[in-house]
């Protein structure tokens, strides 16, 4: 799992110095990625930023809970809207999980709302976040099958 050490912290309520002493004993592992932007189907590097690789046996024990954080910890920085999305996202059941999000949504709807515009961006991040998990899904799952594609072909030609 990659994360932020800023994400990761939060998440598991340690401190930094924590997740800095296990990258020195070579528990944990810094990987710098390129980071790109998006407009009008081109696409422009950004820079790099340093992702804390998390080894199994110290990631979260509830991987789904911890997904959940993850996504809404990246979407705002509201504690308060941030624990309505997270309580939104692991309701299992799929009629109260309705119910609460049309109660969160006439809550933020209201045009006076001190907090409208903060609930909506981050309502449009996570949808946005989600899209381009999907997207690269997408890709992965198409290289795999050209992969294959190659595999196959190359298994002809050696029968």
């Amino acid at each position: 799992m990659l994360m932020t050490v800023k994400e990761y912290c939060t998440i598991e309520g340690v401190s930094r110095q924590f997740v800095y002493k296990y990258i020195k004993l070579g528990k944990f592992q810094l990987v710098e990625l390129p980071i790109y932007a998006e407009e009008g189907g081109n696409r422009f590097y950004m820079g790099t930023e340093k992702f804390l690789k998390v080894p199994e046996g110290f990631q979260p024990p509830d991987l789904d809970k911890a997904q959940v954080q993850l996504t809404v910890f990246r979407a705002t920085k509201d504690s308060d809207i941030r624990k309505k999305l997270e309580h939104l996202f692991l309701l299992e059941d799929e009629d109260e999980a309705e119910a609460f999000r049309k109660k969160l949504f006439s809550e933020y709807d209201q045009p006076k709302h001190p907090k409208r515009t903060i609930f909506l961006d981050a309502i449009k991040q996570i949808e946005h976040n989600f899209k381009k998990e999907l997207y690269a899904l997408d890709n992965s799952v198409k290289r795999l099958e050209n992969d294959v594609k190659l595999l196959q072909k190359e298994a002809l030609v050696y029968q």
